[in-house]
């Protein structure tokens, strides 16, 4: 890794662990052995499943997720409030969820932030939007989210796009497009339907790249691993 991108990586490490990333061993499988001479990785393995953190950042640079940003090149609002978003997806690729993360901003300040942890709740429902949702519902002390921008990594399914609309959000951004489950323009567009009694205005395809690749990596990933344990178990039964 060069000295730039072990720059990268550290600070990937840092804001996943200032984040607040916590969860126990049991929960998110990581190892239990000897992390090795990576001092950084090693602080996070002192904290006990923080050690994740390591692990997340590493598996961003990897894949080429993380781009550096041109010098005296100047991010819109969107771009760095989704980054944002993406900060919250790293925290569901350490419990080995699908990396997906949301924010949601008002006023021009972010009050709420959630990131998918369906399989760590055993939750159908604890979708990275669902769970921003509840929290600036609960932070503006009103089921209405008027005058809030919600950022998602990846278009919101059926239950998502149709939270979006009940909480009465004015705006959505979104980074990478879902065709299979999408339901703000692929398969459907709920978030923009004529009928219902609100409409979000929609923008799409906002730091587009480095979302997507962060899905793509993380499910190629997944595949090795399963293959790997298909070989494993093939082997043993020899």
């Amino acid at each position: 890794m060069t000295r730039q991108g072990s720059a990268i990586y550290n600070n990937i490490c840092s804001e996943i662990y200032r984040s607040g990333h916590n969860e126990p061993h049991s929960k998110c499988g990581c190892p239990q052995g000897r992390v090795g001479s990576n001092p950084t990785i090693s602080v996070y393995r002192k904290e006990g499943c923080r050690f994740c953190a390591g692990r997340a950042a590493l598996f961003l640079y990897n894949t080429g997720t993380v781009f550096v940003q041109e010098k005296g090149q100047k991010m819109t609002q969107d771009e760095k409030f989704m980054k944002e978003a993406k900060k919250q997806a790293m925290k569901a690729y350490a419990l080995k969820e699908v990396p997906i993360g949301c924010v949601i901003v008002y006023e021009g300040k972010i009050i709420a932030r959630g990131y998918n942890r369906r399989n760590t709740d055993k939750n159908t429902v604890s979708h990275a939007e669902m769970n921003a949702i509840k929290k600036a519902s609960k932070r503006l002390g009103d089921w209405r989210l008027e005058g809030c921008t919600l950022y998602v990594t990846l278009e919101p399914c059926q239950m998502c796009a149709g939270a979006i609309i009940q909480a009465r959000i004015d705006r959505v951004v979104i980074g990478s497009m879902n065709p299979k489950a999408g339901c703000a323009g692929s398969v459907l567009n709920l978030l923009e339907m004529d009928g219902f009694n609100h409409k979000a205005e929609v923008t799409r395809g906002v730091l587009e790249e480095e979302c997507s690749s962060m899905l793509t990596g993380f499910f190629k990933e997944l595949r090795k691993e399963k293959a790997k344990k298909k070989q494993e178990e093939k082997e043993k039964a020899l």
